[in-house]
C-alpha cells in the first residue's frame, strides 16, 4: 500500500523525481556523469522531449558525445532507464522511460520514511519508559519493559493514551503495570482511542466510584492492588 502511494506521488511530481535523484545519488550507485545525464534526460522529458539525441544532451553539459553515450548505457545497465518503441501512425517512435527509476526512488523514500517512523517510535518509547519508571519510583523489570513495548508495537496504543493510563494508576496509588494494562484493555473494549476520550472515561469512572462508595485508600495496598484492578474493570462493564 505504502509503496504504491510513494510511487504515485513521485510519478505525479516530475520535479520531485529530480530532487530524489540528487538525494539518493549514492544509493542508486550513480557516477557524477550518469547523474548529470539522468537529470538532463528527466528535464527534457518534462519538456516533452522524450528521446533526445546525445548531441542534444551534450549541448547542456561539459561532456563529449562518447562520455554521454557511455553514461546512457550505464543508466540502462543499472535498470534506471529503459528505451521502448511505440507505433504512431506509420512511424515507430523511440522514447526513454523512467518507470524503474521511479520504483527505485519510491522504495528508497519509503525506507527513509519507515526509518524516521521507527526513530520517532523509539524516542517515544524511551520517553514512556522514563515516565513510568519515574512514576513508579523504580526501574522496570524486563517483563514490564516487554509489556510496555508490546503496548506500542503490537497493541498500537498511543503515547498519550499510555501516559493517561499511568496518570490513572498514580491517582489511585497503584504503581502496577498490570493495572495499567487492564485500564488500556478496558478503554480499547469501549472504543477509547484518544486522550480526550480517555479523560472523559476517567471522569465517568470517578463519578461512578463516588456513587458506589469506593474502597478506602488504606485498603488499596500491596497484594490487594490486584483486587482493586479487578473492581475497576468490573465497574466499567
Amino acid at each position: 500500500m505504502f509503496d504504491m502511494l510513494f510511487k504515485k506521488t513521485i510519478a505525479d511530481n516530475p520535479n520531485l523525481v529530480l530532487n530524489y535523484v540528487l538525494q539518493f545519488e549514492r544509493e542508486l550507485e550513480l557516477s557524477d556523469e550518469e547523474t548529470l545525464v539522468l537529470l538532463h534526460l528527466l528535464r527534457l522529458n518534462i519538456k516533452k522531449n522524450n528521446f533526445p539525441s546525445n548531441s542534444q544532451l551534450i549541448a547542456h553539459m561539459q561532456m563529449d558525445e562518447e562520455q554521454c553515450r557511455m553514461s546512457v548505457l550505464g543508466l540502462i545497465s543499472k535498470r534506471l532507464v529503459e528505451i521502448d518503441a511505440i507505433q504512431k501512425e506509420d512511424a515507430i517512435i523511440e522514447r526513454y522511460r523512467f518507470d524503474l527509476l521511479i520504483e527505485r526512488l519510491a522504495l528508497l523514500q519509503q525506507r527513509v520514511f519507515i526509518a524516521k517512523q521507527n526513530a520517532e517510535k523509539e524516542a517515544s518509547a524511551g520517553s514512556i519508559f522514563q515516565n513510568v519508571e519515574e512514576a513508579f519510583g523504580r526501574p522496570l523489570a524486563p517483563i514490564e519493559l516487554e509489556t510496555v513495548a508490546r503496548w506500542m508495537n503490537e497493541d498500537n496504543y498511543s503515547e498519550g493514551l499510555i501516559l493517561e493510563a499511568l496518570d490513572e494508576a498514580i491517582l489511585n496509588d497503584v504503581r502496577n503495570i498490570r493495572y495499567m494494562e487492564r485500564i488500556l484493555f478496558e478503554w480499547q473494549k469501549q472504543g477509547v482511542t484518544s486522550v480526550e476520550e480517555a479523560q472523559r472515561q476517567r471522569q465517568h469512572f470517578r463519578d461512578h466510584q463516588q456513587k458506589n462508595n469506593p474502597l478506602p485508600e488504606n485498603e488499596v495496598q500491596g497484594a490487594e492492588a490486584d483486587f482493586f484492578v479487578y473492581d475497576w474493570l468490573k465497574e466499567n462493564k
